[in-house]
């Protein structure tokens, strides 16, 4: 009798004794569900799916579009069958290519604006336009005439995109022309005034007449008749005016 108890514990022991399960297979996949084992697969970190419990690995994961989607991992057992979805919500972000900018061109214009590419060329201070920032150089700037008025500078890039012109008002002023002034001519008359021109010529004590200053010399001056008379010196700078009669 206890022979029989025995065996039948025995039958139960084996009957209530579970194959011994593991992952056998995984995959993934996004928002809709493809169905049992038409995932993408997933592969075992250490290479293999043998055990019952396995941390999984993918590289290369083909993302669907920016915003929310659902990701979801199934695994398989060494049965054949297929456990559920587990699922969670990623917000999918992809990354933006960033390019190297530099600057690829500068102009510049006085008041109204000609147009992106139409102002008058600026070179870069160290020859050549391949800096995110440029110092900027432009010898002989055309000015418009005095006054106020609007100087602009623009830049492009080296992807072809033009920015905003940077202004300043400039209150334009152009320079006076100034001229050497020296004496070219002297002359004398006694009372009435002759006419520009017209009077005794007065020497310069060097010889020449080339400075805007002159010590002037007469020798020989003839003399008008007794009593008051007014004595007059007038000269002409190489201007070819006249100054006023010293009297």
């Amino acid at each position: 009798m206890k022979n029989y108890i025995y065996s039948i514990i025995a039958l139960l022991m084996v009957i209530l004794c579970p194959a011994q399960v593991f992952v056998s297979q995984a995959e993934y996949f996004w928002d809709t569900d493809p169905g049992t084992g038409n995932g993408t697969p997933v592969l075992a970190a250490d290479g293999s799916l043998n055990s019952v419990f396995e941390q999984l690995i993918k590289t290369d994961i083909a993302t669907p579009g920016n915003g929310l989607h659902k990701f979801s991992v199934r695994i398989k057992d060494n049965t054949g069958v297929w456990g559920p979805a587990f699922s969670n919500v990623i917000d999918v972000q992809q990354p933006l290519t960033s390019n190297t900018i530099a600057i690829s061109q500068a102009e510049y214009f006085w008041d109204a604006d000609p147009g992106a590419g139409n102002g008058t060329p600026v070179l870069a201070a160290d020859g050549s336009f391949n800096s995110v920032f440029e110092q900027l150089i432009k010898t002989d700037i055309v000015t418009p005439g005095n006054g106020l008025h609007k100087f602009s500078v623009r830049i492009k890039d080296n992807t072809g995109v033009w920015g905003p012109a940077f202004s300043n008002v400039i209150d334009v002023q152009q320079p006076v022309t100034s001229n050497v002034i020296s004496l070219s001519q002297a002359e004398y008359f006694w009372d009435t005034d002759p006419g520009e021109g017209n009077g005794t010529p007065v020497l310069a004590a060097d010889g020449n007449f080339n400075s805007s200053y002159e010590q002037l010399t007469k020798t020989g001056i003839a003399l008008p008749s007794n009593g008051l008379h007014v004595f007059n010196i007038r000269i002409k700078d190489n201007t070819g005016s006249w100054g006023p009669a010293f009297k």
